[in-house]
């Protein structure tokens, strides 16, 4: 193929395929030259953009994002805490001049995008429940890293195969793109709003008429009201949202809402569990197909 690598990364990887490009950078499955088979299979992320007037971060913002990251990810006591963040694992080209670049987890799944461009008729309000909470999960894990991340969109949400009985596991990527904030205005630019917000996207695909009767199969009465609310909440202005987040703090929005999301999301029918497995599964093998071709 042909390559965006930088030298520096030529030098020691083999490109395979390219997983997505955008206005800040480039994102590369590869494979390393000393153990070239897809066992060892990483992506890339190059950071292309150095234009100081159209980059979200400074390079020295990404670094420090990623350098956090890594360090949490690693010292985590709890491995868990982290499954919903892409794994980071090298950084040390960060500070190339000309190109940076890292390694990362290869994601072996597809977008969100994707997964809901494929989903046959009305989407679920358990994958909704689903996604949310799995993100929620990444948010609280960037918070406590001192971290912020408000660029959700369905493309920077990857989502990968687990097991048959479950809903596949959500993952936030692109996450050299947050910002950092001091612990004395811990709400500027705080993360949990723009993720309420998200889920404008996804409920904007949810069918009214069925969601009531199925509430009503899963959730208690007071569950319920907590689910149309948090949905209400998140079809409402940026403005109120972040009032409300604000005002709970994440805690408080941990406890008012994600119980009743849970259950909802707990309550999933088999048939929409297969549905999603399905999808991932043939994305992920349609991807290793490609990557096989190109060894």
């Amino acid at each position: 193929m042909l390559s965006s690598l930088p030298p520096t990364a030529l030098t020691h990887y083999k490109p395979l395929h390219e997983a997505g490009h955008g206005s800040q950078g480039t994102v590369s499955f590869c494979i390393p030259h000393t153990n070239p088979t897809l066992s060892n299979l990483i992506a890339i992320k190059t950071n292309n953009n150095q234009d100081p007037l159209t980059m979200h971060t400074t390079p020295e913002q990404r670094i420090h994002a990623l350098r956090t990251i890594k360090a949490a990810q690693s010292s985590s006591s709890s491995p868990s805490t982290s499954l919903n963040i892409v794994q980071v694992l090298d950084i040390s080209h960060m500070a190339d001049a000309v190109c940076p670049w890292y390694t990362m987890q290869a994601i072996q799944g597809c977008t969100l995008t994707r997964l809901m461009q494929r989903w046959d008729g009305e989407f679920s309000i358990h994958v909704v429940a689903h996604v949310y909470l799995e993100l929620f999960s990444a948010v609280r894990f960037l918070d406590a890293a001192g971290l912020v991340f408000d660029d959700f969109t369905r493309d920077n949400v990857m989502v990968e195969y687990v097991c048959g009985t479950e809903l596949p596991r959500v993952k936030l990527v692109d996450i050299d793109d947050v910002h950092g904030y001091a612990r004395e205005a811990k709400w500027v630019g705080w993360g949990l709003p723009q993720l309420v917000v998200f889920v404008k996207v996804l409920i904007g695909w949810l069918e009214s008429g069925g969601l009531e009767a199925e509430l009503c199969r899963v959730v208690t009465l007071e569950e319920k009201g907590r689910v149309e609310e948090f949905l209400g909440l998140a079809a409402s202005f940026h403005g109120v949202v972040n009032s409300m987040c604000r005002d709970l703090g994440m805690e408080g929005m941990e406890a008012r809402f994600n119980p009743a999301l849970a259950r909802v999301r707990d309550a999933c029918p088999e048939s929409v569990v297969r549905v999603a497995n399905v999808i991932v599964q043939d994305e992920a093998r349609s991807l290793l197909e490609r990557l096989q071709a190109a060894l």
